[in-house]
């Protein structure tokens, strides 16, 4: 068959062969032998003359698997006159290249096949720089990671693998509890910083067969690939979670930070992208709620929970829009002469969706859907509307207070919210009063203290709710600037028979009373439990035994009634 091939490429191609060009032109006889070839092929591929006869898949570049990939070329080149080729070629050296180049069928002149007419040239450079641009199309600039295109091309691959090859992989999404503190407190360039090396920890906890991908700001991903059971999530959820457990240096500083993780399984928890990314980002704000620096996998029950989730932050954007929200007032009395101290603003909603919903719950709704601002100002110009009337028509002046959340208190709008409020209502800064939960205080960290010390500054009262919960601490009241505490509810309901919590609640108003602090105790709903506060010397008392919380006027009509009966 050579002597056959080498005839009519002496009739027919020799011109071809000899002329000077930067293709590698070769012929093949029918099993894809060499036959022939210019001097370009023997440039490129580093052939010598004694190199006839040997097999054109051995200049491809691959696997065992490259055989049949010349077998698919010439089968492609016969049906349809030629085929086009496009891949990776080394050459005898082992140098290797990008080719391009076709492939058609050699006939003689009866038209019987007689061989194959490859001609290749390289065009390494031309492809490098197209894989320079796609890699910069698809790398995140500041990590290195793969980015939000990449991360979407690569998810969509593995979801359209998933029947043909039977696999499962898992998705985790990731963000970072506290970032924005990182920002605030050390600047943008401590928290690019932060971000570069959270992108090589994770990278470096992951193996390399998975996609590590940075989608934006703190919210990374990773597609957790070849997973034999949902156990592999775990495990590599906690070794990502004990890594960002580690301090961080940036600079000089030293920060600390923690991440929270939503994990979800393809293919039993979705088949297509929306639905993967959903059901992992439902897991990642059930992680978020149970405490951070946590991780936790997409449920049935979850599912249920982010579409009702979904549907109250559209019904709290709706009520928030359509202003449907009220305050209710509870008063706070002296046990020594019954007189009006205080009175806290409680806000309520009647919004047909959040009516029967915990208020505390409709803040965190309001807080998540960026509508918090927008219902604080609205608060904090009722209350103090609401204050200024009440003081206009003669009842004796008090403090009027009202909550702040955490994220109201780590924002230095909250500054200018109060500061609007007291001079459209003409309040001193002393008739108003901010209140707090410990959990509140601490998780608002460093700015949060600066809002209190400005609001202080400024003669606003600050109050400590609830206190006696949670992250309670006697030695930091002399550090906050506080000068009320509200005790929790759950001294009051066992301070009449309790001998224990009677000595607690002593040290506690003798201490705050050496600090100049007021004690307000809340929840006192009896007679008893009013006395016992009283002898322990408690500034004053809230709850229901002297009034539920009430509407504006109705408010008004109390004030009246005891003001009538000398109170």
């Amino acid at each position: 068959m050579g002597c056959l091939v080498d005839r009519i490429l002496t009739s027919h191609l020799q011109g071809l062969l000899s002329s000077p060009t930067d293709f590698a032109i070769m012929s093949l006889d029918l099993d894809g032998d060499l036959v022939l070839w210019n001097a370009g092929a023997a440039t490129l591929f580093d052939l010598r003359p004694d190199m006839a006869g040997i097999s054109v898949a051995d200049l491809l570049d691959g696997s065992a698997a490259k055989l049949v990939s010349l077998r698919m070329q010439m089968t492609e080149a016969l049906q349809s006159g030629r085929a086009c080729l496009t891949g990776w070629y080394k050459s005898v050296s082992l140098r290797r290249f990008w080719g391009e180049g076709t492939l058609s069928p050699i006939y003689d002149d009866e038209g019987t096949h007689a061989g194959y007419l490859k001609i290749i040239r390289d065009v390494s450079e031309r492809q490098r720089a197209e894989q320079d641009v796609l890699l910069a199309l698809q790398t995140d600039d500041l990590t290195g990671l793969a980015n939000r295109v990449a991360f979407n091309s690569r998810l969509h691959e593995m979801l359209g693998a998933l029947n043909r090859h039977h696999t499962t992989f898992i998705l985790h999404l990731l963000d970072l509890d506290f970032f924005k503190d990182v920002n605030d407190t050390l600047g943008h360039q401590a928290g690019d910083q932060l971000l570069r090396q959270v992108g090589a920890r994770l990278h470096g906890a992951c193996r390399e067969t998975d996609l590590v991908a940075r989608l934006g700001g703190d919210e990374f991903a990773i597609i957790q690939c070849d997973v034999t059971t949902p156990s592999d999530g775990s495990m590599l959820a906690e070794k990502i979670l004990k890594s960002l457990n580690e301090p961080f240096m940036l600079d000089e500083n030293q920060a600390s930070i923690s991440a929270s993780m939503g994990l979800a399984l393809a293919p039993q928890d979705g088949k297509t992208q929306d639905e993967l990314l959903r059901k992992a980002d439902a897991a990642l704000y059930r992680a978020k709620h149970s405490g951070r620096a946590a991780y936790s996998y997409f449920t049935r029950a979850l599912d249920i929970e982010a579409q009702n989730r979904r549907r109250d932050i559209a019904a709290v954007r709706d009520a928030v829009q359509q202003h449907a929200f009220f305050l209710v007032y509870q008063p706070a009395i002296s046990p020594c002469d019954q007189h009006l101290t205080g009175v806290e603003a409680l806000l309520r909603c009647s919004h047909p969706v959040l009516a029967q919903r915990p208020i505390r719950d409709v803040i965190q709704l309001a807080e998540e859907c960026g509508q918090m601002h927008r219902l604080s100002e609205w608060v904090m110009r009722q209350v103090c509307a609401q204050a200024r009337l009440w003081f206009d028509h003669g009842h004796a002046k008090f403090r009027i207070s009202l909550n702040l959340c955490a994220r109201e208190l780590g924002s230095y709008a909250t500054l200018d919210l109060v500061d609007r409020a007291l001079a459209h209502s003409a309040l001193h800064a002393s008739d108003l009063g901010v209140e707090l939960t410990e959990q509140e205080l601490f998780e608002s960290k460093a700015d949060g203290m600066k809002v209190l010390r400005a609001l202080s500054e400024r003669g606003v009262g600050i109050g400590l709710d609830d206190f006696g919960t949670g992250y309670s601490s006697l030695s930091y009241l002399t550090n906050l600037p506080v000068d009320q505490i509200k005790l929790d509810i759950s001294f009051t309901r066992c301070l009449p028979h309790d001998f224990q919590v009677q000595k607690i609640v002593s040290a506690i108003i003798n201490l705050a009373h050496a600090l100049d602090l007021s004690v307000v105790g809340e929840g006192v709903e009896s007679r008893e439990q009013s006395l016992a506060m009283s002898r322990l010397q408690c500034d004053a008392l809230q709850g229901f035994y002297f009034s539920r919380p009430m509407l504006a006027h109705r408010m008004t009509q109390w004030m009246k009634e005891r003001s009538e009966h000398g109170h």
